[in-house]
């Protein structure tokens, strides 16, 4: 599930692939969890094809990032997205 709210935030729900990832990066070593979200399914044009899934890719730094590191593949999360940041899926 997604939506946008009227402030241009975006909010997705949905649950996990695989195991999300944590690493710490540049030379102050910032804690950064990733992993990706099914968030719907887009329908096929043909009855005799599969749908495609909907993924969006979440990045969470610092304190979300050590509160994130454990998340498991088959968790259901909710996420937020600012609206002066991008949100990107694929």
């Amino acid at each position: 599930m997604q939506t946008m709210f009227k402030d241009g935030s975006v909010m997705v729900c949905g649950m996990l692939p695989k195991d999300a990832e944590y690493k710490q990066v540049g030379t102050d070593s910032v804690d950064l969890t990733t992993f990706g979200v099914k968030v719907g399914e887009k329908p096929s044009p043909h009855a005799d094809q599969k749908s495609e899934a909907i993924w969006c890719n979440c990045t969470c730094w610092r304190k979300t990032a050590l509160a994130a590191k454990g998340l498991k593949k088959g968790d259901v999360v909710l996420c937020r997205q600012d609206q002066d940041r991008k949100l990107q899926g694929q």
